[in-house]
């Protein structure tokens, strides 16, 4: 456009278009194949192109490529001649070459995604390529059949049990796992392997399942194969085998035994025969024999312990013959008991009594001598239990501590022989490193810095004194337990003596309020002794003595304390003097005592203690019949001190005082003093105590008695749950039939006459002690618990379950147990197993 200084004066407007000498400049890019891929097929030419030509210096196209195909490792299914496509300067495209790989497997519909990139970023393009497949799809198995031949027969040859699929095994193969059912047992036959493999491509495979040719008679049995495999739906129907016996039949329905003459010393050997009821098979029976009883194996020779039955007998013998000895030792029996090839065939036992032709040992002379040791023996080994008792279940005659209002904890502590051991957090290393440490110190292992590993065990009192347990709290109840080691030396009525008694103490106390409790315990004691005196020699007493001992305290006012224990037991003890005899032992035991407190201010207490006790034993069977009697009173002055540090209650305590001793053991006056150190976690419920004793001085300056021990307490609290123990003794028989088929706990004793026996007519015929502990679920209460009976001489029974109480079932109450137990019977070989499940309706 114009214009000038003079208005008039104007110009058309001028348009001008420049030429320009430069090419055009592409603005697009695209992918192109030439052909669609597909197996077996040519290569195909992939093409970047441009819609214009390359600027200068080119254009560099990338590409990359993604889809199900793929494209790298093994089983690529193709592959590209390049990655990137040079375009030249003023070229409007490039090739690349994509070659598929023929494979046999069927993948219908893969595809490869082609993406390209330029070193224009304006310029992309992506092509997308299905790979048309030439492989078909496999055909699968869908049946699996199994077929055994020939038939199994006893004797026969050998079964080839093949699995058969209807198509070829897939590439992995196949696994087909046998399981074998039936009335055959596994002593009837054997199985090469109880897996099948059927290889890739194959349609079966075979085990072998081979038949053992025993003696006995048992027709059609039965072996039933369930198959299954890898792939969860192929599963056989299963496959019913009989084998085919080639043993005659065993008419033979019992075997009995039966001796003559009767056994005797100086006798005829006396003839043991097995009798059949009918005739032995082609193949005979061969009777075993199984000696047991009083008599030991140096009594009497078996010359044979198999007894043959020939093929078509009834009957086989072997001889027993008895040694002539110059012991007297009248009425020990031989019991014989018989099983045979046949498991079907057992006798019952055959008890035979050997007639003794020595005459009874006359008295020794000094045989008055050796009762009154026996005596004194007897009567200090019931007077330092009886004292052991009254330490250590009066430590539970105190006040009950004050317990924190604090959650019921989860751990639960051992220890061992003196080893605190804790159980660790799952996900604490060192806490299980520390467990380990404790528990191979606790046995005797040491490990040295070096690497050397000695072992010293520990003994038996070491473990008994210094070890407990610990669990949560819950409930009124207390649960403790403890172990008391006393030592004794010293002159009798001219009788030197050592002696140890190792006791343990098992017990659990209801506090009915704070002032009054009531509980039972039980104790196990053992005895050692040595005993000398002029009238008898020298003589060695050991046994063992089981007592139950209920016991009661009551605390009227804060400064006054009154407690009573009783205790009966049972035992048994041997004493070797010119030869062992054995014997029952019976003991009793009553105690009382009080306690006033004199001061107490600040934790500090002073106290006078008055006690005293009674006891007895007696000896008989082949001991010499002895009892005799023991008391105790003491007068002592005790202070003491408590600290309670948080959740902590730390006490100690001094007494000493007076004694007066007397009955058939040691007697006279004397002076003791005694020490305790107690520890009691007040949140847990849980306490450890120590405490010592000993003989300062007494008339008989040659005694000495010293005692040690350790108790470990529980007493949880609770409404009605956590432990508890019971003890329960039953005198007489069951009252019917009905009673004894379904009562859980073994018969009592049945003499000769039939009726039943006891070793003294106020001790029981059996006691059952069960130990449970009761934890609240939302249905009711879940109790498990372990039991045993004992019934001397004959049954022993131990029994583990779990109870539940549905209170809130219904409105009566419902219980339901279960449980496993174990029983042995006097003159039995083996034991008798049985689990069941019980319930009970309460209307």
């Amino acid at each position: 456009d114009a214009e000038s200084d003079t208005p008039a004066l104007t110009a058309e407007t001028l348009t001008l278009t420049i030429a320009d000498n430069d090419a055009a400049i592409a603005s697009a890019l695209t992918l192109r194949a030439d052909a669609g891929p597909a197996e077996g097929g040519g290569p195909v030419t992939v093409t970047a192109a441009l819609n214009g030509p390359a600027p200068a210096g080119g254009t560099t196209v990338t590409l990359t490529a993604t889809g199900t195909a793929a494209g790298t490792g093994d089983d690529a299914d193709y592959t590209l001649s390049a990655t990137t496509i040079e375009i030249a300067e003023g070229e409007t495209g490039g090739p690349v070459t994509l070659t598929i790989v023929d494979d046999t497997a069927d993948d219908d519909g893969e595809t490869i995604i082609l993406n390209a990139a330029s070193s224009n970023p304006a310029l992309t393009a992506s092509l997308t390529l299905t790979i048309a497949d030439n492989d078909e799809a496999p055909t699968l198995p869908t049946a699996l059949t199994l077929r055994g031949a020939p038939e199994p027969a006893e004797g026969g040859a050998a079964v080839t049990v093949t699995a058969t699929l209807d198509a070829a095994a897939p590439a992995a193969g196949t696994t087909v796992t046998l399981m074998a059912t039936g009335t055959a047992t596994g002593s009837d036959y054997t199985l090469s392997a109880t897996a099948i493999t059927i290889a890739a491509g194959a349609t079966s495979g075979a085990a072998t399942l081979s038949v053992i040719d025993d003696a006995v008679f048992d027709p059609d049995e039965t072996i039933i194969l369930n198959a299954v495999s890898d792939n969860p739906a192929l599963m056989a129907p299963p496959l019913t085998l009989t084998i085919a016996d080639n043993d005659e039949l065993l008419t033979a329905t019992t075997l009995k035994l039966t001796a003559a003459p009767a056994p005797a010393e100086g006798g005829a050997a006396v003839t043991v025969t097995a009798t059949l009821d009918a005739a032995a098979p082609a193949a005979g029976t061969t009777v075993t024999l199984v000696a047991t009883g009083t008599a030991a194996g140096a009594d009497y020779r078996l010359a044979a312990t198999v007894i043959t039955i020939a093929a078509g007998a009834t009957s086989g013998a072997t001889s027993l013959t008895v040694t002539d000895d110059a012991v007297f030792d009248p009425g020990e029996t031989i019991i014989l008991n018989a099983t045979s090839d046949n498991p079907a065939l057992t006798a019952p036992p055959l008890t035979l009594t050997i007639a003794d032709n020595d005459a009874a040992v006359a008295p020794p002379a000094g045989a008055a001598g050796a009762r009154r040791l026996l005596q004194v023996g007897l009567t200090g080994w019931s007077r330092t239990l009886a004292a052991a008792a009254v330490d250590v279940i009066g430590r539970r005659f105190a006040p009950a501590p004050a317990l924190a209002d604090a959650p019921e904890p989860a751990a639960v502590a051992l220890t061992v022989n003196r080893r605190a051991l804790r159980l660790p957090a799952a996900d604490d290393a060192a806490a299980r490193g520390r467990l380990l440490r404790g528990v191979t110190e606790a046995l005797g292992v040491r490990v040295t810095g070096a690497g050397e590993v000695s072992f010293t065990p520990p003994s038996g009192a070491q473990v008994l004194s210094g070890s407990g347990f610990s669990v949560p709290r819950a409930g009124a109840w207390g649960l403790w337990g403890a172990g008391d080691l006393s030592r004794f030396s010293g002159e009798v009525d001219g009788i030197e003596q050592e002696r140890g008694v190792l006791a343990g103490f098992l017990g659990a106390d209801y506090r009915v309020a704070d002032t009054v409790l009531a509980g039972l315990a039980a104790s196990y004691g053992s005895l050692e002794l040595t005993a000398n005196s002029a009238a008898a020699g020298e003589a060695e007493l050991i046994g063992w003595l089981v007592n139950v001992y209920p016991y009661g305290y009551w605390n009227p006012v804060q400064w006054l304390g009154l407690w009573g224990i009783a205790g009966l037991g049972m035992g048994h003890a041997e004493y070797d003097r010119a030869g062992v005899l054995g014997g029952e032992v019976s003991t009793w035991l009553g105690a009382a005592g009080q306690r006033v407190e004199l001061l107490s201010r600040g934790g500090w207490t002073l106290a006078v203690k008055a006690d005293g006790f009674v006891t007895g034993i007696a000896a008989g069977g082949e001991l010499p019949e002895v009892s005799g009697d023991a008391w105790r009173a003491r007068l002592l002055l005790e202070g003491g001190g408590e600290w309670r540090p948080p959740a902590t209650r730390l006490a100690g305590r001094v007494e000493l005082g007076g004694r007066l001793d007397g009955g058939t053991a040691e007697r006279g006056l004397g002076a003791e003093a005694g020490a305790e150190l107690s520890y009691t976690h007040t949140v847990l419920g849980l306490g450890l105590t120590g405490r010592g004793r000993l003989l300062l001085v007494h008339e008989d300056r040659d005694l000495s008695d010293w005692g040690a021990s350790l108790q470990l307490r529980w007493e949880p609290r609770g409404a009605g749950l956590g432990p508890a123990l019971s003890v329960a003794p039953e005198w007489g028989a069951p009252r019917s039939g009905v009673d004894a088929l379904w009562r859980s706990r073994p018969e009592p004793r049945v003499g000769a006459g039939g009726g039943a026996t006891a070793a003294a007519g106020w001790l029981p015929d059996a006691v059952a002690v069960r130990l449970s502990y009761g934890v609240a679920v939302p249905a009711g209460v879940v109790q498990p618990y372990a039991e045993v009976d004992l019934v001397p001489d004959a049954v022993r029974r131990v029994r583990a379950g779990a109870a539940v109480n549905l209170a809130a079932a219904t409105p009566t109450g419902v219980r339901l147990e279960a449980f496993a137990q174990r029983s042995t019977r006097a003159g039995a070989t083996g034991a008798d197993y049985r689990l069941g499940v019980e319930g009970a309706l309460e209307f």
